[in-house]
């Protein structure tokens, strides 16, 4: 009886600290143990009592293994019912700070890294594309002159302009402060052009401020993909579209360390599921090879 099999699962604290954490975070082993301040013996081995359960999902990403509270199912309503208790366990609060820290620890990672390769990040970003005019076809998704347009994850500013003649106003932004030092430098005369500096998981943007907004090749970088697509949706306004274009699942783990990814590129129904978790309307969602073997996502979702 499933019933029975998930209140064994729970019956120790250490899994209820598991559950607790996971049912907020997506972790790897090793962060999970940098979180708990245990041997990863014993935390493999709480992990398997509870995937074992059907409590606890895996995500894998080329050679990486991402650990998380079951969201799918009898489950995961299981956990919704008992989720208000996980968190009375010994130690569970503490390890939200400590996980918020690892969140963090990512962030700043990526950050570094797109400090370091900034000078470079345009011609980096187009051996990728192997050709393929992805400008162009984004732009010919966005609407004309319907108010501000925000590039969220902007870099070095390359479609702003282009951005701003389609829209009137272009913002952009970005985390990392040598790309947007670029970008200050290319459009410092360009009135149509605004810079800001900010996470895409929490956008320097009020509600509703713009009337569309561009994740170019911005989600595969993040460690919650979700989240931003939930912010992107926060700051459209009633009507304003979101197009997302992003790379397809593949196994090019080689990606993470030349490009900073985080993800190995989604799977179709990841979009499709963050874009209706966002409140928004999938209006298409389109894949295009390219010669570099890669699958290229487009998305173009509205704010009703």
């Amino acid at each position: 009886m499933a019933l029975l099999r998930w209140l064994k699962a729970l019956s120790d604290d250490t899994r209820l600290r598991l559950l607790h954490l996971l049912s907020r975070y997506e972790l790897s082993v090793g962060e999970v143990v940098q979180v708990l301040g245990m041997s990863q013996p014993r935390v493999s081995r709480h992990l398997k009592i509870l995937a074992d359960a059907g409590l606890v999902q895996v995500r894998r990403d080329g050679l990486w293994a991402f650990y998380s509270a079951t969201s799918h199912g009898q489950a995961a309503e299981f956990l919704s019912c008992v989720g208000p208790w996980l968190g009375q366990a010994a130690g569970a609060a503490q390890d939200m700070d400590a996980a918020e820290a690892v969140m963090a620890a990512r962030r700043s990672e990526t950050k570094r890294f797109f400090n370091r390769v900034a000078p470079n990040w345009e011609a980096m970003r187009g051996e990728l594309l192997s050709g393929f005019d992805l400008s162009a076809a984004i732009l010919g998704l966005l609407p004309r002159n319907a108010g501000p347009s925000g590039d969220l994850g902007c870099g070095t500013g390359g479609m702003l302009p282009e951005i701003a003649s389609r829209a009137g106003t272009a913002i952009g932004v970005d985390n990392s402060q040598s790309m947007l030092d670029i970008a200050r430098a290319r459009f410092a005369a360009e009135s149509a052009i605004e810079l800001r500096m900010g996470e895409l998981e929490h956008l320097p943007l009020r509600d509703g401020e713009l009337a569309s907004a561009v994740m170019n090749l911005s989600l595969h970088h993040l460690s919650r993909p979700e989240q931003a697509v939930v912010e992107a949706a926060r700051v459209l306004a009633d009507g304003g579209v979101l197009v997302i274009a992003d790379f397809g699942r593949h196994d090019r783990e080689e990606l993470r360390q030349r490009y900073g990814d985080r993800w190995l590129g989604f799977d179709e129904d990841d979009l499709r599921a963050w874009i209706a978790q966002a409140g928004l309307h999938l209006e298409s969602l389109n894949a295009q090879r390219l010669e570099s073997g890669l699958t290229l996502l487009l998305a173009v979702a509205r704010k009703r």
